[in-house]
């Protein structure tokens, strides 16, 4: 018997297939299901093992380049290139193994820090004593892995759902479900009715009679005993066979059935398709290149044996070894130093995510926990025909805080604290409201508490009976202390209540003809330590009246009329007009009750309290999300970015609509989630482009929104944090969990995790990555130029010289020192120009690596880079003429390999930012160093003994001359073609 079908059971039936009783599990058993079920603990996915881990490095696009090109080498007979070339693959993929281990073990640390927290109330039964016939029961905090099947649980407002449960008992319990399901509203749950059967349908979120881990609760009470734990819940992807095997759990037998994941699909990202096309530009270079060598080989005379191996070097030489080790550490650099965020740390579970987040176009995001704070706030106050009231929040603030104060038991709910915070601050949101700060303070002084009926999900209303002493504008007749009935709730369950309604301006009553009674205590509302308490007041408020608290309800009642269908056509109008811009909306309403005995004493106050008949209508408050005040300008940062922002919510489009209003982000026309159905591929990827909020998105359809926005060409992130968020995670190029998902599902999925809450980490962190992908873009296009225009000028010295250009070990040697010296762009700052406002500013983003972009610059920088080379061979020609055979070959030789190693160096520095940036950045001082050495090996390393072995030797001083005046036009004719390349973006690669 699965969950679904003990969902279908009475109560008792439940119970006594779980082996457990009302008053909750004995210790012993408890402990013998805890040892056969597990901790009640969410599965993480299974970690790839190390092989594993190593076959996927493998297939990377990168890796399997190279490697190619050992096999290549290996074949060739250039044993020794082929070794260098394994130990870069190798020292790559090591660094990124490290890297992603590194990542996965601090989120894992930051899951178990927050798990540690988590505790709800349970009640177990304890061994009866000697003088006692049956076990007694006791209730207490149990964390929440310590939560078994049949366990009894206890909710109240606040605690977090620890496990799935079907509910036995409910008092107005109404449950936070965004988390499943990504809606903000409160949903209502009730409980089965005793001696028969519910049908429930499915499991879910829709179930009112099941509570799901990951749930919050937001009012009431309840009762219920735990069906699920750990990898059997809901939330942990069991969407309908939880396991909870009714045999097994009575005898404490583990639990079959658990849920299992099928494989996920395999997800190509952006990162993929940019190494896919990259490389498959590197492998048509390189053969390219070694039929180059070939040719060159077959027309040398006297060569033709070294013309394999040197065709193996050339192909070797024109693709760059260092790609893997470079992207990698570039890649490990950035991911680093998001975990050290100045505003929040990230975490990069998956190391190529890094690269994706820099290449970022459109960042869809929820609105809840984003750009508002998921909590509530008053946004008006108004009478019946919309006109701003500060009388409506007065009684609103009142019924909220007898409710807070004689409610069973006392609690206080998003919508009371938002009026409360309002009324006890003087903030009413509506222009022209009389409404002062010392006015707020004692909103409710002189009223008493005399019975309360708390929001319920049934009634939809609240209800509360206050009385006041004399002089606080609540007498009616003579001096009988006067008794108000006053109720919020919800518009249609009011109206159908009222038969007046209050219109017009109420003008201020004189001062009361009589004192306050000295005798009774008035009263005045205040928190305390996070409470609300009614407390004598001790200053010399007590006789202050209407003037100060406004209206009395004499007043009040004397400025109504009859409701009838015009105005309440009205009322429903208005409360609609509210509605549709995603606030919440209440009514108010009072009338007159008869004395009911004192504040405390409710015997006969529960029918006064359930008889709304009569009413007269105040008005409607309106509520809102309050917005993050962090959202406008992390928003405006990433607009900067050139970032485009998405709400894509399975919340209301009013709610999504009004969030956008609140931080200024032009929200246009919304796109629900029916339409999203009704739409082909086609259809929708024209519609995404222009459409800013998605509302009402069901899981499916949000993953649908992702892939038809990156159908369109677009990078695209999803920032999520429930469960009903992971296909859209799993959709995107790069999935961002927030810290609401902690200890969730989305957590596990996510590629990047972010430890604190806000827009404003993503956006520091977007401008972090942006660096590594300048970064790897530069290596790229900097060395295929550099080698595109030797492999050219080989072709051309095949024609001008009779022996090869450079020997394969020559090669060898010059690639090695020019890949070491190309590492330290891993660790510059070429986009630091962008940041002229700080550290805040936007940067400049840097255009996605295309095949044909990429082939078209280094065929033109390789073509400057080839022009300087034969003018060096021009120079090293007209040194060497009357040379004998070896010297000139070892004087040309030599020439090439010092000219190409400075050039190279020269190429890197100039081209590392594009030209006419403003404000170029300095190099960094590892990008110093590594140019000045290059240059340095370049001019030295032929008149050493290693130079000797390699078939170097010392050039003659007038080379050098002429070398310096060649070095000069390069640079000229650099600058002059980093300057058209700017002006020129389809040939920049930018």
């Amino acid at each position: 018997m699965d969950l679904r079908e003990l969902s279908e059971l009475t109560d008792l039936q439940v119970l006594r297939a779980l082996g457990t009783s009302r008053r909750g599990l004995p210790e012993g058993t408890a402990e013998l299901r805890l040892a056969a079920h597990g901790e009640n603990t969410l599965p993480l996915p299974p970690r790839p093992s190390r092989t594993r881990r190593v076959a996927l490095l493998i297939r990377d696009p990168y890796t399997m380049t190279l490697s190619l090109l050992a096999a290549a080498t290996a074949a060739s007979g250039a044993f020794s290139s082929t070794a260098v070339l394994l130990l870069l693959i190798t020292a790559g993929c090591s660094l990124r193994l490290v890297g992603e281990w590194h990542a996965e073990r601090e989120t894992a640390a930051l899951r178990r820090f927050v798990d540690a927290g988590s505790t709800a109330t349970v009640r177990r039964r304890r061994p009866a004593s000697g003088s006692e016939s049956r076990s007694g029961s006791v209730e207490r905090e149990l964390p929440f892995d310590q939560f078994v099947p049949g366990d009894v649980v206890q909710l109240v407002p606040g605690d977090r759902v620890p496990a799935d449960l079907l509910l036995l008992r409910v008092e107005g319990l109404t449950v936070d479900q965004a988390l499943l399901t990504g809606v903000s509203l409160p949903v209502p749950k009730r409980a089965g009715r005793r001696g028969g059967g519910v049908r429930t349908g499915r499991i879910g979120p829709d179930n009112a009679r099941v509570c799901l881990r990951g749930s919050v609760v937001v009012h009431g009470t309840g009762v219920g005993v735990v069906l699920a734990t750990g990898a059997d819940t809901f939330l942990a992807g069991a969407s309908g066979a939880h396991g909870a095997k009714a045999a097994h759990a009575a005898s404490g037998a583990p639990c079959a059935g658990a849920a299992t994941r099928a494989p996920a699909r395999e997800r190509r990202t952006a990162f993929d398709g940019t190494a896919r096309e990259v490389s498959g530009l590197l492998l048509r270079l390189a053969l390219v290149s070694g039929a180059a060598g070939l040719l060159v080989g077959a027309l040398v005379d006297g060569h033709r044996w070294e013309a394999l191996p040197y065709a193996a070097a050339v192909g070797v030489g024109l693709t760059p070894e260092m790609l893997l080790l470079v992207v990698t550490a570039a890649l490990a650099r950035q991911a680093a130093l998001l975990r050290r965020g100045p505003r929040g740390r990230v975490f990069a579970r998956r190391l190529t995510a890094v690269h994706d987040l820099g290449a970022l176009d459109v960042v869809c995001i929820d609105k809840t926990g984003t750009l508002t704070r998921d909590r509530l706030t008053l946004r008006s106050a108004v009478d019946a025909t919309g006109r701003p009231d500060p009388e409506v929040l007065r009684w609103a603030a009142v019924n909220s805080l007898i409710c807070a104060e004689l409610g069973d038991p006392p609690e206080l709910d998003a919508v009371d604290d938002a009026l409360l915070t309002a009324a006890e601050s003087g903030a009413d949101p509506d222009e022209g409201a009389d409404w002062d700060e010392d006015e707020g303070e004692d909103f409710a002084a002189g009223l008493v508490g005399v019975a309360a009926l708390p929001f319920d999900p049934g009634r939809r209303v609240a209800t509360v009976v206050v009385a006041a002493q004399a002089g606080h504008g609540l007498a009616l007749s003579g001096t009988q202390a006067a008794q108000a009935l006053v109720a919020k709730g919800a518009v249609e369950e009011i109206l159908a209540r009222c038969g007046r309604v209050r219109v017009g301006a109420v003008p201020p009553s004189a001062e009361p003809a009589s004192p306050a009674d000295p005798a009774g205590p008035a009263h005045r509302a205040e928190r305390r330590a996070g409470a609300l308490r009614l407390v004598p007041d001790q200053g010399g408020d007590q006789g202050r009246g209407q003037d100060r608290h406004g209206p009395g309800l004499p007043e009040l009642l004397a400025a109504a009329v009859e409701l009838d269908d015009v105005r309440r056509a009205g009322v429903v109008e208005l409360a609609d007009r509210l509605a549709d811009e995603g606030l919440r909306v209440l009514a108010v309403a009072v009338r007159e009750t008869r004395p009911l005995p004192g504040p405390g004493r409710r015997p006969a106050a529960s029918a006064a309290l359930a008889d709304l008949d009569g009413m007269t209508l105040l008005g409607l408050v309106a509520l809102a999300d309050e917005p993050d005040p962090s959202a406008a300008a992390a928003l405006t940062e990433l607009t900067a970015e050139g970032i485009a922002v998405k709400i894509v919510t399975g919340d209301r489009a009013g709610a999504a609509v009004q969030a956008c209003r609140d931080v200024g982000l032009d929200h246009g026309t919304p796109l629900l989630g029916p339409d999203v159905d009704a739409l082909d591929d086609a259809e929708l990827r024209r519609a995404v482009g222009s459409t800013v909020v998605f509302a009402l998105a069901a899981p499916a359809q949000k993953a649908r929104i992702v892939s038809a926005l990156r159908a369109d060409g677009q990078v695209v992130g999803f920032l999520g944090d429930g469960l009903n968020d992971l296909p859209a995670l799993r959709a995107a190029d790069v999935g961002i969990g927030s810290p609401g998902a902690l200890d969730e599902g989305p957590r596990s999925s996510a590629d990047l995790v972010l430890a604190a809450p806000g827009l404003t980490v993503l956006g520091d962190a977007v401008r972090s990555a942006r660096t590594a992908l300048a970064n790897v873009g530069n290596y790229l296009r900097i060395t295929l130029a550099s080698n595109l225009g030797n492999v050219l000028a080989m072709l051309a010295a095949g024609a001008l010289v009779p022996f090869l250009p450079m020997l394969p070990a020559q090669v060898l040697t010059q690639n090695l020192c020019f890949d070491a010296a190309q590492l330290a762009l891993a660790f510059d700052q070429p986009l630091a120009a962008g940041r002229r406002g700080g550290a805040d500013s936007a940067v400049p983003r840097p255009r996605p690596l295309r095949r044909g972009a990429l082939a078209r610059y280094a065929l033109l920088v390789g073509v400057v880079n080839a022009l300087a080379d034969l003018a060096t061979f021009a120079v090293l020609l007209a040194t060497t003429h009357g040379r004998t055979g070896a010297h000139e070959e070892m004087l040309f030789h030599s020439g090439w390999f010092a000219e190409n190693l400075i050039t190279q160096a020269l190429t890197v520095h100039l081209l590392r930012v594009p030209g006419g940036a403003q404000g170029r950045p300095r190099a960094t001082w590892p990008v110093r160093l590594a140019n000045g050495g290059l240059t340095v090996v370049g001019l030295l390393l032929p008149a050493t003994p290693f130079g000797a072995a390699l078939g170097l030797g010392v050039l003659p001083l007038g080379f050098y001359a002429m070398l310096g005046a060649v070095l000069v036009g390069y640079v000229a004719l650099l600058l002059v073609t980093r300057r058209w390349l700017r002006a020129h973006p389809a040939w920049s690669a930018r």
